[in-house]
């Protein structure tokens, strides 16, 4: 197989599924979300800490302490959710909490202080306000999550088109009439000429993985360095804009067909590599996954090493 002549850019990040609070495995950093993004710039009101329910307190509490490094009890629930976090390392001094309060500023204190406020009016309220549109366990990325998209988000109820490729002349799923409500929970991973990419699932059960452009601000920041490198088919496969559960076709790659390499997706538990290429069906601009091994590519572990990382910050 001919080999490109240039390094591949690519996300690697082997995931595995490691189970929470297991004392005999290592623990691998497979996400990077916050529940509130924001908490540590932003005054935060009791009516929108009412949005989310009684069991999310404690969560959004100790992620204020988090930031700054505060060590949970070994093996404990938070220990084990904040230690996946890859935006989350403990401090090592044998003071690390007082520490972690010390560093704390005057406005993370208040809204320490505001979601305590609400916790405590649910429990004089003997409510676990179950009516709250938002749970700590809704942010969790879904089994088979590739890695890249690790910012849940939860917004406004409003639907966004959905395209294939940055463009609205690109290809569009569902019969050209895909589609987001942001106000259920979806994933971003960048941005790619002014729009996001975002993986969120469909009525049906399914993912869908493309293209919007949000009509507020999502909080989600960082570009998408794709390598853009030509490419030529050596078998024939399927694109496919789901690659964690129906890997649903989008269009049949023939062998000899060039298309446009852009970069490589790892899923957890499996570790299956996808190469995200960009090609035309229906004579309009789409981008999918493809089984790496479809491509005439160098894929090499010094390739890899060396690449550069599509989906950081830049």
């Amino acid at each position: 197989m001919k080999k490109l002549g240039c390094f591949v850019a690519v996300l690697v990040l082997l995931l595995g599924v490691i189970p929470m609070g297991s004392a005999d495995t290592a623990v691998v950093k497979d996400w990077n979300f916050y529940l509130i993004p924001d908490s540590n710039t932003r005054e935060l009101t009791e009516e929108e800490i009412w949005d989310w329910d009684y069991e999310s307190m404690w969560y959004l509490i100790n992620e204020i302490f988090a930031r700054h490094g505060f060590v949970f009890k070994e093996n404990g629930q938070f220990d084990s959710y904040f230690s996946r976090q890859q935006w989350y390392t403990p401090n090592d001094d044998t003071a690390a909490n007082k520490m972690a309060y010390g560093q704390m500023t005057s406005l993370e204190w208040r809204n320490e202080h505001t979601i305590k406020v609400v916790r405590d009016k649910m429990k004089e309220l003997k409510t676990k306000n179950d009516e709250g549109t938002k749970n700590w366990k809704s942010f969790i990325p879904p089994e088979g999550m590739l890695a890249g998209f690790s910012n849940g988000r939860v917004g406004n109820k409003v639907n966004w088109p959905v395209y294939s490729a940055p463009s609205e002349n690109a290809w569009r799923g569902a019969n050209g009439k895909a589609s987001m409500n942001a106000g259920w929970e979806y994933w971003g991973a960048g941005w790619d000429e002014g729009w996001l990419m975002v993986l969120y699932e469909t009525n049906k059960g399914s993912v869908r993985i493309g293209y919007v452009q949000p009509t507020y601000n999502t909080g989600i920041e960082g570009s998408l360095n794709f390598s853009k490198i030509e490419t030529t088919v050596m078998q024939s496969c399927t694109l496919t804009d789901d690659p964690m559960r129906s890997n649903s076709p989008v269009t049949t790659l023939k062998v000899g067909e060039k298309v446009t390499y852009l970069a490589t997706f790892y899923g957890y538990g499996a570790q299956k590599a996808w190469a995200y290429v960009e090609t035309i069906v229906e004579e309009k601009r789409a981008r999918g996954f493809v089984p790496v091994n479809c491509l005439d590519i160098a894929y090499t572990d010094e390739a890899i090493s060396e690449g550069n990382n599509p989906l950081g910050n830049g």
